[in-house]
């Protein structure tokens, strides 16, 4: 009966976004949904300078406030003419968002990361905002070393969160294999090897992929960059990024955060035509079979 009661008041109570006031039209809306270290950021720069003219809202949630529902993000990245003019960092208020806005058109993109869109304020906001959704997909035995690295340099005790994004990732990864229109589905590791992967995509976009290398070379300012190098933009990092869970391999707690749910199973179908990411299980896994 609670139950009942929270999702009847979760279905009328107003959502408010940064963009609903501000000035200006905003053409299309994208709203992405990844787990952190899934090379997110890589793929929407991608994807805002491709846009030409975009508003990159970063770090994005949506908070009980009162009577309603309230948009937040941590910081907002203006792109114009497929150049970055301006990364704002820190709390986004309506105001600042609104001295950000230069073109009379342009392109929204919405970050959420460490959730899935699956509960009803997301559906909401998604129809709301009339935007399309883009599950940012990268190969959980990469990933999760990434982050797994993130809290050992932070010095931080990462094992409830660790599992926890193991958890949110085969929630995405079942998502992403669902049939649902107005959805993109974005493979990070053919993303990062495939350049007709990313002429595909553009094309399904409406993009020209011209500046696909010029994206795969640069390491976005966002958290300290990589887990692994920072900000270093070494062409290499297209290679290491599918050599991370060598590093973790002995590790119990990534193992045991692999070995969660259906992990495992979700990750060889979504992967079914990436040899690597097989190949990594086989490497995992083979002395436990």
């Amino acid at each position: 009966m609670i139950k009942g009661i929270k999702n009847s008041i979760r279905s009328v109570l107003p959502i408010r976004d940064p963009l609903s006031q501000a000035k200006g039209n905003h053409t299309r809306s994208f709203v992405s949904y990844s787990v952190m270290r899934s090379g997110q950021h890589l793929i929407l720069d991608w994807l805002s300078r491709g846009l030409k003219n975009t508003f990159h809202l970063n770090h994005c949630w949506i908070e009980r406030n009162g009577f309603c529902y309230t948009f937040m993000n941590w910081d907002h990245l203006t792109f114009k003419s497929g150049s970055l003019i301006e990364h704002s960092k820190g709390l986004s208020g309506q105001k600042s968002i609104e001295r950000s806005l230069q073109e009379n058109s342009y392109h929204c993109i919405y970050s959420f990361e460490n959730q899935t869109g699956e509960d009803l304020i997301h559906k909401r906001f998604l129809s709301k905002i009339k935007g399309t959704k883009i599950y940012i997909i990268r190969d959980p035995y990469n990933c999760i070393a990434s982050n797994l690295k993130l809290h050992y340099k932070q010095g931080t005790d990462p094992k409830r969160e660790i599992k926890n994004r193991a958890k949110i990732l085969s929630t995405l990864l079942g998502a992403a294999s669902q049939t649902e229109d107005h959805r993109i589905v974005i493979n990070y590791n053919k993303f990062v090897q495939s350049k007709d992967y990313r002429c595909k995509l553009a094309s399904d976009l409406g993009l020209n992929e011209s500046h696909g290398s010029e994206a795969l070379d640069y390491v976005p300012d966002f958290a300290g960059g990589s887990s692994f190098s920072g900000l270093d933009q070494a062409p290499s990092l297209k290679q290491n990024v599918l050599e991370r869970w060598r590093e973790f391999e002995s590790d119990s707690l990534y193992r045991d955060a692999l070995s969660e749910g259906h992990l495992r199973q979700l990750t060889r179908e979504f992967f079914w035509d990436c040899p690597e990411v097989l190949k990594i299980e086989q490497a995992l896994f083979r002395s436990i079979r």
